[in-house]
């Protein structure tokens, strides 16, 4: 089933000025989607979010939640650690962010995106809403996010090859929480890898990545 996916944005201009910009329109009548930019519902929002009311309000019905980060900049943390209990993807974006960014919340499969506004809004957001999956890292790295990824992740296993080390600490490669999850799964982030298990992930990355193309 198609993930109900959450908009929470406490600056109604911003967001239509995002949308005009990029010529984009966010649906209307989509039962997975919910856009809130309603000062009343923000207002009730912002009162729960302080008294950390995270299940007594309308995001406990969705499966991802999208906040402008200044809007819960005070209780950031415990909405992490709400998702994280609750399973929930959670995507942050503001202007003061200047990179993509996504890794792991705790020990859940849940995914932390953090994203420059006017990159989130974009063609990869309208791209992401009308997807079966709903996959944030749609959303995050656009449609070629697949090969992408996989491409920049066998760059970095072939650099830690040609190194004169044997084994290394999978925390040294710097890897997302997707590359971990997909190709690192069977491993802790403080485990050692030799270079035969290494170059074993390598070649299954190369393997997926002839596929794709």
């Amino acid at each position: 089933m198609k993930k109900k996916f959450i908009l929470i944005d406490d600056d109604q201009n911003r967001q239509k000025r995002f949308l005009d910009n990029n010529n984009i329109k966010l649906p209307e009548n989509d039962e997975f989607f919910n856009n809130i930019t309603d000062k009343n519902i923000i207002d009730d929002l912002n009162n729960r979010f302080k008294k950390r009311e995270f299940d007594q309000n309308i995001i406990k019905d969705y499966d991802i939640l999208a906040v402008h980060e200044t809007f819960i900049k005070s209780i950031k943390e415990y909405l992490k650690t709400y998702c994280v209990e609750k399973q929930k993807d959670l995507i942050l974006f503001s202007g003061g962010i200047s990179r993509t960014f996504d890794q792991q919340l705790g020990e859940s499969t849940a995914i932390l995106i953090t994203i420059n506004d006017k990159k989130f809004y974009s063609k990869n957001l309208i791209d992401f809403l009308k997807s079966e999956d709903r996959n944030v890292m749609l959303l995050a790295y656009g449609e070629k996010w697949r090969i992408e990824q996989r491409m920049i992740l066998a760059e970095k296993l072939s650099y830690v090859l040609s190194l004169s080390n044997n084994k290394f600490k999978l925390k040294e490669f710097n890897i997302n929480a997707w590359q971990k999850n997909t190709y690192f799964n069977n491993y802790e982030m403080t485990s050692e890898l030799d270079k035969n298990e290494i170059l074993d992930i390598l070649k299954k990355i190369n393997k997926d990545i002839n596929a794709i193309l």
